[in-house]
This record gives structure tokens, C-alpha cells and sequence, in this order.
């Protein structure tokens, strides 16, 4: 038993003592604790968004704050979800900023077989965060989801869309983020597409919807012959399911050099164009989890 009643001994995973406030016997255990006592650490909004307006960005809605002493500053890991739509274009009658109730949903459920259903569009969170008198802000593309590691003692979290002029695209998104404590290790997971039977070169085979979570991809391809060849094609990332209606990237790939490509914020769908016919073509996508 300590020798000071007063005191608190923490987990090994924190071996630092502090005072125990007096006459709380609910005091946190653990810097996580001290920052997450009675804090939100999570929240989901949802923006209405319409991409003919003169504006590039919608006005920014903000998320959550956490915050706390500087002495229980901390590794923490900011986890922004897949964003989610509503389907098709079009906004709810009465429709305002947070009142959605559902009914969204990811790119990856919506049905590749309505062609130009919607077109998605670029989400990004403004992530702010310190220690002491020092703040931090960066603008962070959301991409198909994302986690982030930082080291604070608070952390602010806004999102808001950008995206290209010029293409209709009017509807509502939805963002959901958390914090916790840690780092996450980047990239540690992957999401393997095939594309089967690519039987005529030079057309478009797709759409395919790009995994939730990806951020960068690698392209292989084989025919299973004798001697191996070099096969060659471009993938190319899409914002609907409409192939080749609003592009945003194409990248050309070799078989026998395996770049990483980074995936375009705003691109939710892919196709493949092989230069080659007869070929299968395996899409590796890694994860930001």
C-alpha cells in the first residue's frame, strides 16, 4: 500500500503518479481517461452539397473538441469513416445541416448497374490540434477513409466538400470521426479486386467500386503462359459509376513495374483498360488502417 493516500499509481503502460483529486474517487487512471472524461469523442454529420454553385467548398460544419491539461498530452489517432451519400442526386425536401436520418450510403453499395446515378465528390476535414500554446492545422483529403496519428492535448475536427465546377451533383454527404488513443500503423492492411477475362484490349472493363479505406494502389497482370510477357493497360479512377464521365486520374501500368499510384481524393470507382486481351489483372489496393 502507498505510503501517500492521496496518490494514484498508474498502469505500467503509464508509469507516472499524480495527485488523486480529493473526495473523487472517479478520478481517470490513465491520460486517456483524463482526456476523455465526460468529452464526445466521436460524431457524425452530414452536408448538403450542390456542385453548380459558384462555391468550390461548402461552408465547414464542425465535428468535435477534445481537450486537456497539457501534462496528459498523448499519442492519439484520429479515424475519419468512408464517406457516405445519399443515392442519386437530390437533396430532402426540408433537408438541413445534421437533421439527415439515413439512408445513406458507401460507394461501395451503391449498384454499379445504375450507370450516372451520382457523381461523389471530394470530402476533406480540417484537423486542428497542440500542445500548450502551440496549435497545428492541416487540411487532410478524406479519400475512402482515413486515420491519422498525431500527439496533442486537444484536438479540433471540422469537415466540409470540395470539389470540381462544371458537373451536376447535388445531393448530401455524411462524415463520421472518432479519436482514440495511440497510433495506428499505416498501411499495415491490403484489398485484393480481380478483374477476370479482359478478353478485347483498348476497352474499358468495369466499373468497380475502389475498397473502402484505400489510399494507394499497385497493378499486376498475367496470362498464365510459358514465358511471361509484359503486359501494359491504364486504370482509371472515376467520381460515378459512369465510365469514362468525369475522370479523375488515369495512370498507366506496366506488369513488370510494380509502382504504387495514389488514389485521387473524390475518386470512389475504377476501370481497367488493358493494352492486351486475354489477360487477369489483380488490383491491389493498400489501406490507411
Amino acid at each position: 500500500m502507498s505510503r501517500y493516500p492521496n496518490d494514484m499509481y498508474l498502469d505500467d503502460d503509464f508509469p507516472i503518479r499524480r495527485p488523486r483529486q480529493q473526495g473523487d474517487e472517479h478520478t481517470p487512471l490513465s491520460e486517456w481517461g483524463m482526456l476523455a472524461k465526460g468529452k464526445t469523442l466521436g460524431k457524425t454529420i452530414d452536408m448538403a452539397f450542390d456542385r453548380t454553385l459558384p462555391a468550390l467548398s461548402s461552408n465547414p460544419v464542425n465535428m468535435f473538441e477534445v481537450s486537456g491539461a497539457d501534462e496528459f498530452a498523448m499519442n492519439l489517432n484520429v479515424h475519419v469513416s468512408p464517406p457516405k451519400k445519399l443515392p442519386g442526386t437530390g437533396i430532402p425536401t426540408g433537408y438541413s445541416n445534421n437533421t439527415l436520418k439515413g439512408g445513406t450510403q458507401l460507394n461501395t453499395e451503391e449498384p454499379l448497374t445504375l450507370i450516372g446515378s451520382g457523381v461523389w465528390a471530394n470530402p476533406v476535414v480540417d484537423l486542428e490540434w497542440g500542445i500548450g500554446g502551440i496549435a497545428n492545422k492541416a487540411t487532410i483529403d478524406v479519400l475512402n477513409g482515413l486515420a491519422v496519428n498525431i500527439s496533442a492535448s486537444w484536438v479540433r475536427v471540422g469537415g466540409r466538400i470540395e470539389t470540381p465546377l462544371g458537373l451536376p451533383g447535388l445531393t448530401v454527404y455524411q462524415l463520421g470521426c472518432f479519436v482514440g488513443p495511440g497510433f495506428a500503423k499505416a498501411r499495415s492492411a491490403q484489398r485484393t479486386v480481380i478483374v477476370n477475362a479482359l478478353t478485347a484490349a483498348n476497352v474499358d472493363q468495369g466499373p468497380f467500386a475502389i475498397p473502402t479505406w484505400a489510399k494507394t494502389v499497385y497493378v499486376t497482370s498475367a496470362n498464365g503462359a510459358a514465358v511471361p510477357a509484359v503486359y501494359t493497360g491504364f486504370i482509371r479512377f472515376l467520381r460515378s459509376a459512369a465510365l469514362a464521365t468525369d475522370t479523375v486520374a488515369d495512370y498507366f501500368y506496366s506488369s513488370n513495374v510494380q509502382t504504387p499510384f495514389p488514389i485521387p481524393n473524390g475518386a470512389y470507382f475504377f476501370s481497367i483498360v488493358p493494352a492486351d486481351a486475354n489477360l487477369s489483372v489483380q488490383v491491389v489496393f493498400d489501406l490507411a488502417i
